[in-house]
């Protein structure tokens, strides 16, 4: 699974970039981060790629300057999307809540939650 999809925020904030790069299996889990574009430092990008083995090979792979992340499990058959724990390298993302509505939004239908 492959998906890149800008994401304008409820509360109005400037338009985020959501990568999601997963295996095509019914489950997947991996690590996610929330950072700045390197390129455009007022652009905010989420990633989750289930591939990752540390939270800093997704900002070196993605060019972002993280500002924290966590881990992200997505059940296609149940249909949910949950996110957890924070990165021992960067964190816990500022706004946990904002990140589970890019996920929501990007994936209509699912039931999308935090656990903290």
């Amino acid at each position: 699974m492959l998906l890149r999809q800008n994401i304008q925020p409820a509360d109005g904030r400037p338009t985020i970039l959501l990568i999601v790069r997963a295996a095509d299996l019914p489950r997947v889990s991996g690590k996610f981060i929330l950072g700045r574009d390197l390129s455009d430092p007022r652009r905010l990008v989420a990633v989750f790629d289930d591939s990752a083995e540390f939270h800093l090979h997704l900002a070196q792979q993605y060019g972002l300057r993280p500002l924290g992340g966590g881990w992200c499990e997505i059940d296609h058959g149940a249909g949910h999307i949950v996110l957890s724990d924070r990165s021992t390298q960067f964190g816990r993302e500022p706004d946990r809540d904002l990140t589970v509505s890019l996920f929501s939004a990007a994936f209509p239908g699912y039931q999308c939650w935090h656990e903290d």
